[in-house]
């Protein structure tokens, strides 16, 4: 099922804005496993949780791993205080559901109780949180490696340390549901986001058409497997 469902979601991932064609496609194919659309759509949700805290502290962590390494530090500290503030955001939404506080009625009320009933269940099972938060912190660390491997194809000086503080602002931005696939987006991130670390705006665009490029290759032989495959319909759960 797992398998099916990622496929299914990096091929609708092509071909929509942002994620929202492979997150709906997810939905869709855990309600077809029997699920209740309130799960298929809070598992997806807490997914993107854990992608964006992994996000966070690492732009934290690779941010203040660079301030001794440049003389002009105002965008890293842009990018601490950035991060910081979002984390102690989430942590405060969750604190203020688990005291009973009542939030403005809303999707912000409602993630933070979905938040909340799912850190508190995952407290009582701390193999599998550490599983769920490793792999979170490991998905996004591939991208940093892919687009670190391309700069080095490409001959362009992108150390690993830029690409940890820099990308995952790169990524939030990117992840504006604007155009198709980050297409436009994506590279006007990358080019003001490489910048700050003295990689010309050419370089930083070539760097995210051939990470764009590797992605909707990926996405289209994703999608040759599932209109390939014998069904879309029930799957199993195993």
């Amino acid at each position: 099922m797992l398998f099916r469902s990622m496929t299914v979601s990096l091929f609708f991932n092509e071909l929509m804005p942002s994620t929202i064609g492979g997150d709906t496609m997810r939905v869709i194919l855990l309600r077809r496993t029997g699920r209740t659309l309130g799960l298929a759509a809070k598992s997806v949700l807490v997914e993107r949780a854990l992608g964006l805290t992994s996000l966070l502290i690492l732009a934290l962590f690779g941010a203040a791993a660079m301030l001794p390494l440049t003389d002009d530090s105002t965008p890293l500290w842009i990018i601490i205080a950035t991060a910081l503030a979002a984390l102690a955001c989430a942590g405060l939404l969750i604190l203020f559901t688990r005291l009973g506080l009542r939030l403005p009625k809303g999707v912000i009320r409602r993630i933070a109780q979905s938040l909340n009933e799912t850190v508190t269940a995952l407290h009582r099972d701390p193999t599998r949180l550490a599983t769920l938060i490793g792999l979170s912190f490991l998905g996004q660390l591939l991208i940093f490696v892919t687009v670190w491997l391309v700069a080095q194809a490409l001959h362009v000086p992108l150390s690993v340390w830029h690409v940890v503080a820099i990308m995952p602002a790169i990524i939030l931005v990117a992840s504006i549901p604007v155009t198709l696939a980050e297409w436009g987006i994506r590279e006007g991130a990358m080019v003001v986001g490489l910048g700050l670390v003295g990689i010309p705006a050419t370089d930083a665009v070539t760097i995210s058409l051939v990470y764009g490029l590797l992605f909707l290759i990926l996405g289209m032989a994703a999608g040759l497997v599932w209109l390939f495959s014998s069904r879309l319909g029930p799957m199993s759960v195993s």
